[in-house]
């Protein structure tokens, strides 16, 4: 109850507010950064393509992968950074400075979030909502030996929902890019295909992603292929269909009156 009276409050809130608009439009390159070797810092460019100037805050976290893959971040002071507040003027750059304290490479990739958060800045007398941004940048300190090896651990179908457990054993991080489900029946034809998009698997992480299959398609099907895909790399797995497992009402026939009206 508290989850959707706080809903409720933020649509109404943002419904009843006089206008409405976003802070300045940032945009950085890289989308990510890597430490290694004898380089003491990266630069992260900060552009300003907006049409005011902004004001941004930045801010690191650790960054690791809890159950399931999700994701956890903890205040770490392992990370530094220059400037660590700055304003961009419309149409300029700015360039961030980040470096790690420690530069001793582990036997397993360390993960770390840069975030940049954009601090709003209200004219007098303004009554307009403003939303700021807030962008996020990996980075990675490299192991002293880089391992590739992943593969589709598991893959389970609950309710509906396709479970695909990715499993990453490499000493460094993966990022799943697209994954696919593929039904066939019994004849050998396609009952269904779906596609999803993946995310980061960090080393030694074990990462379930969901993969919504609708209840007719789910009864269609006597198995499904899946594909995941991390760069160049390609990995496939099978799943024979229990029925099942397929969403209930799919499997229960709808309730007729005695006039046979559904």
């Amino acid at each position: 109850m508290r989850q959707i009276s706080v809903v409720a409050f933020l649509l109404f809130f943002l419904l009843s507010a006089p206008s409405l608009s976003f802070a300045g439009a940032i945009k950085v390159i890289p989308t990510k950064l890597f430490l290694a070797g004898g380089k003491k810092t990266e630069v992260l460019k900060v552009i300003n393509e907006g049409d005011a100037k902004v004001t941004i805050q930045v801010e690191a976290m650790k960054w690791t992968q809890g159950e399931g893959g999700k994701d956890v971040y903890e205040p770490t002071e392992d990370i530094a950074f220059f400037p660590k507040i700055f304003t961009v003027e419309k149409g300029k750059e700015t360039l961030l400075r980040i470096g790690a304290k420690e530069r001793r490479s582990g036997e397993r990739e360390l993960s770390y979030r840069v975030f940049l958060q954009e601090i709003p800045v209200s004219k007098p007398g303004e009554t307009r909502l403003t939303l700021a941004l807030r962008i996020s940048v990996p980075v990675f300190i490299k192991p002293v030996k880089e391992v590739k090896e992943w593969g589709i651990e598991k893959l389970e179908l609950s309710g509906g929902v396709l479970l695909v457990k990715v499993k990453n054993s490499g000493s460094s991080h993966i990022s799943v890019g697209k994954m696919k489900a593929k039904g066939v029946d019994a004849s050998n034809q396609e009952a269904f295909q779906k596609e999803e998009s993946g995310w980061y698997v960090l080393p030694g992480v074990t990462r379930t992603f969901g993969i919504r299959i609708p209840g007719n398609e789910c009864l269609k099907s006597s198995s499904i292929m899946v594909s995941a895909e991390s760069g160049e790399s390609k990995k496939e797995s099978k799943l024979d269909v229990d029925k099942s497992q397929c969403p209930k009402e799919a499997q229960e026939p709808a309730a007729t009156d005695k006039g046979g009206k559904q």
